[in-house]
């Protein structure tokens, strides 16, 4: 019998794509470019699985290195990726460029560095230099940083968005935890250990939760939309 952890990842990647598909019809309807960063950022989520579990969805044998490789090419350049386009979202969502120009202005500097490290990591992987010491103190530097931006952000005055910044909170911690449980199942065995079944699951979970979050304020946006309009009918038909 497969471990829970494996269906868990088909439910994961299935909710992902599709609503990865929902949020780009959003965009073609609204034309909001929040939408479209949050789709691409699930969307590249979909495609990170893909790469970082070989072994589980295409059967690749952890012991062909070669193959492993190719994978491994895009993983992390893909990883920062993610965060880039998280950040897009977020900064479109709350307006922060007329709510906060101290937090714009850092989100975009934060924004360019996550598009240098994809770069990099690219490059790194191109030419095969081990940078994984320097790649795990990166992310662990970033957490805190990440943590005080996520803090600031309570601040905004934009309506729905404590469910945007509690799902951001949740994936941060989900992001970070997975993180360090990677770091140490690496360490611990010294045989290649299945990341299938422990390290992803605590950042899938806080995604999932994030994506339920959103996905409510988008709804209740939507209602108190159509209530508007109801409302003003109401009040044009009492005027005639």
């Amino acid at each position: 019998m497969k471990p829970i952890s494996e269906y868990f990842i088909f439910f994961f990647e299935s909710v992902a794509f599709f609503m990865a598909i929902f949020f780009f019809i959003q965009f073609s309807i609204l034309k909001k470019r929040e939408y479209l960063f949050y789709a691409v950022y699930l969307l590249l989520l979909s495609v990170y699985y893909l790469l970082a579990i070989p072994e589980f969805f295409f059967g690749v044998s952890l012991d062909d290195e070669a193959t492993v490789a190719k994978f491994n090419l895009f993983k992390r350049p893909i990883q920062f990726l993610i965060s880039l386009f998280y950040s897009l979202f977020v900064m479109y969502y709350l307006r922060l460029k007329k709510t906060s120009q101290k937090l714009n202005s850092f989100l975009i500097i934060l924004i360019w560095f996550y598009g240098a490290c994809a770069f990099m990591c690219l490059l790194g992987n191109l030419f095969r230099i081990n940078y994984d010491s320097i790649y795990y103190l990166l992310s662990l530097l970033l957490f805190p940083i990440q943590i005080i931006i996520v803090v600031a952000l309570f601040r905004t005055r934009i309506k729905y968005s404590k469910f945007v910044i509690w799902g951001t909170l949740f994936v941060l911690i989900g992001s970070t935890y997975t993180l360090m449980l990677s770091i140490y199942l690496s360490k611990v065995y010294t045989e290649k250990y299945a990341q299938t079944d422990y390290s992803y699951l605590p950042v899938q979970v806080s995604i999932l939760v994030d994506i339920i979050l959103f996905s409510i304020a988008l709804q209740r946006k939507i209602a108190d939309v159509e209530k508007h309009l109801m409302n003003s009918a109401i009040q044009r038909q009492k005027a005639i």
